[in-house]
């Protein structure tokens, strides 16, 4: 494994990023409020039918100061923040973790990330890249 990034996806008709982000204190990477007027995609020119937010992980496994890997720092934000995340509006909300890889991809999660997973109940994806780490960077 060469990297390994996460985020966390919200969404939701009334969802509203910045509202989520002053109360909770977190910097979302990507956000559009609803009826915001789209500039890229299917919404682009039209006003977005919904709030959207993403939560990337402030380090990759690459550049990661402590021993805490970026998916639990993504499981932690969701674990401290979730209920007023929804409150804002977020109806959807979903864990994705990248894999850059070169030669062999051996990848497993700890038994505590998993636990928190399963206990804030929201569906986790997994896409693996092999290649240049450059090259994932410039795709995320």
């Amino acid at each position: 494994m060469i990297r390994l990034y996460a985020d966390a996806v919200f969404s939701g008709d009334t969802f509203s990023p910045r509202l989520a982000e002053s109360i909770t204190g977190l910097t979302f990477s990507t956000k559009n409020e609803p009826g915001e007027i789209g500039s890229i995609g299917r919404y682009k020119g039209l006003p977005r039918p919904y709030g959207m937010a993403i939560l990337k992980a402030p380090f990759d496994s690459a550049t990661m100061t402590g021993c805490q890997m970026p998916e639990e720092w993504i499981a932690d934000a969701l674990t401290q923040h979730i209920k007023v995340i929804r409150s804002c509006g977020a109806t959807e909300i979903h864990v994705s973790i990248t894999v850059a890889w070169k030669d062999q991809c051996n990848l497993g999660f700890r038994k505590d990330f998993l636990s928190k997973i399963g206990q804030l109940n929201v569906p986790m994806s997994v896409s693996c890249y092999e290649g240049d780490h450059k090259e994932i960077e410039d795709e995320l």
